[in-house]
């Protein structure tokens, strides 16, 4: 049987997948897009509030570029610098001017977003990482690292200067809103408790992920050649419809697969970790999903604005927080003892670090200018040759300090085996 919330260890394919090392790497890594995607959208454009929209005709022109309507002109004008003087040309009736672009998201947006993107990051950092092991943690830790990625981006907007690598962070989002549905619709049919379903039609997920994979490419091949200029506005409106009835199709399917599993579990504790969950996802996603993005891409005005969704998706990471707490979803004293050692691992490792490629490095440097260049790799070197030792090092203490049974227990059947290796015979066993 395969592991479920906290069951025993199951078959969850090769070692790589139930790695909370190579997860935690993946996060850290992730960071880094966290910031550009944070960046961008601080620097995403809109037109001044008094510029007269309704007087436009189309098709129109922004700058260089011809638009056929007002979303398509507004899509241009985002692509632009904040700051920059931009000329609107109207269609048959004239209308012509020069306007300066300002910021389109205010900075309570952007603090919202920034708020929302480091929660999620740090839910799945500390929380799913080092419980990958477990079913849902690892299809939990990537929703939580791609919707908090997603978050962080904003948007799919034009590329402020050459299309590549600019066009990186847009379509980091269409994979984004692609897969999360997937993921939640494999947490909805395997948690608490494994669905039939999963045995009788093993190719269902498969099909899902396939049919993910192809409108991921058809929406980022529709946008690469809007943001290159020969494609058309037109062209992107399908695939766009398409992603948002599928994130909304499976992302419903996962919750109500959740629903079923509620009503089948016995065990009280499973049940509030079930309804915690539940209830988090869907208050903190379903605004965004099926309000907001939804009726966006099928042509109509959103009925919650992005702020407001945002707002609600801070929901999701604050749920899971609670249920690994109140409720020991995932073995929450496993949790606190790596996310410990991590925290204090990165830490030792950067002092390391640190102190080798900045504080000696440079008296070294200046004493002899030539070795200059070796210094950092002098430093890689060390501090990763210091962090398996390390890590035992503080494992142990972590383990003796707050653990203090569980490193006893552990020490205690350290030594037994060992004293049973010794033995020669039964006899000594038992008088040992």
């Amino acid at each position: 049987m395969e592991t479920q919330g906290n069951g025993p260890r199951g078959r969850l394919g090769p070692a790589w997948r139930t790695s909370h090392w190579l997860h935690t790497a993946f996060a850290v890594a992730a960071i880094g897009l966290y910031v550009l995607g944070g960046l961008a959208q601080s620097r995403v454009s809109g037109l001044p509030d008094d510029f007269p929209l309704e007087s436009l005709s189309y098709p129109a022109r922004v700058g260089t570029h011809v638009v056929q309507d007002e979303d398509e002109l507004l899509a241009r004008v985002a692509g632009e610098p904040v700051g920059y003087p931009v000329l609107i040309h109207g269609g048959d009736d004239g209308f012509s001017q020069r306007v300066t672009t300002s910021p389109l998201y205010t900075s309570f947006h952007g603090l919202v977003t920034r708020i929302n993107g480091l929660f999620f990051l740090a839910v799945s950092l500390v929380v799913f990482a080092p419980r990958i092991d477990k079913v849902p943690a690892r299809d939990l830790f990537w929703a939580c690292l791609l919707y908090g990625l997603a978050v962080m981006i904003g948007g799919i907007y034009p590329p402020q200067g050459n299309t590549w690598p600019g066009a990186l962070l847009p379509l980091v989002r269409v994979v984004s809103l692609v897969v999360l549905p997937v993921l939640m619709f494999h947490v909805g049919l395997s948690f608490p408790r494994r669905t039939d379903l999963l045995d009788r039609l093993p190719w269902m997920i498969p099909a899902v992920i396939a049919l993910g994979v192809i409108l991921a490419l058809w929406q980022s091949w529709a946008w690469i050649r809007w943001f290159d200029g020969p494609g058309s506005w037109d062209a992107i409106r399908l695939p766009r419809q398409a992603g948002a009835v599928y994130l909304a199709l499976f992302f419903g399917s996962g919750c109500v697969a959740m629903v079923f599993g509620y009503q089948r579990v016995d065990q009280e504790r499973e049940r509030e970790q079930v309804k915690w969950l539940l209830w988090g996802i869907t208050m903190g996603a379903a605004p965004f999903v099926f309000l907001h993005a939804l009726p966006l891409a099928l042509g109509a005005d959103p009925i919650v604005p992005v702020e407001v969704a945002r707002l609600f998706s801070i929901v999701i990471p604050i749920a899971m927080s609670f249920v690994v707490i109140r409720h020991k979803f995932l073995d929450v004293d496993i949790i606190i003892r790596r996310s410990l050692l991590y925290v204090l691992l990165a830490t030792m490792m950067v002092g390391v670090y640190a102190i080798i490629g900045i504080f000696i490095g440079q008296r070294v440097e200046e004493r002899w200018p030539a070795t200059g260049p070796f210094v950092p790799i002098v430093a890689t070197i060390v501090a990763a040759t210091l962090f398996n030792p390390t890590r035992q090092g503080v494992a142990q203490l972590i383990d003796r300090v707050i653990f203090k049974i569980r490193y006893n227990h552990a020490q205690a059947l350290a030594s037994f085996r060992g004293e049973l290796r010794q033995a020669e015979n039964q006899l000594q066993i038992v008088q040992g």
